[in-house]
């Protein structure tokens, strides 16, 4: 099953690249390197066009994958005895709340008003806090293992 989790977090990333490649080609945004120099962020370059449309169709199932890779974990946590039934469920929908919220963001990327601004802030607040939280778990989890 590894196959699954990675295609789940290189989804983003090279939808990412395609996205900042694309604009600075179109000349939507500067040529400068983002990861060094932070003149562009992942919101401006998959913000317009072709990288819009590539970013959404990448990240999308992205957020599909990556809900169903938590679903897994938690399943695999619970099946070793690291979880309870309960603990289990909980970070199940955790990880399926921030696929939710990465569905949200992807959505909404590349529309105006401010309503779609605030839609688009929570969606990738939420997004990377519950992500953060089912690693947090998951990663907790296997650390005890490890020790036992």
């Amino acid at each position: 099953m590894w196959p699954l989790p990675v295609a789940a977090g290189l989804l983003p990333a090279l939808a990412t690249l395609v996205a900042w490649y694309l604009s600075v080609r179109l000349q939507l945004i500067p040529a400068c390197n983002p990861f060094l120099e932070g003149c562009v962020s992942i919101s401006r370059a998959a913000r317009h066009d072709l990288p819009n449309h590539i970013f959404r169709a990448l990240v999308l199932p992205a957020a599909v994958l990556q809900g169903l890779t938590w679903a897994l974990a938690a399943r695999w946590l619970r099946d070793l005895g690291l979880l309870t039934a309960a603990r289990a469920f909980s970070l199940a929908v955790t990880g399926a709340a921030a696929a939710v919220f990465l569905v949200l963001y992807g959505t909404f990327l590349g529309t105006e008003g401010e309503m779609y601004r605030w839609l688009r802030r929570v969606g990738i607040w939420f997004y990377f806090g519950f992500t953060a939280i089912c690693l947090i778990a998951v990663v907790g989890m296997i650390a005890r293992a490890a020790q036992r």
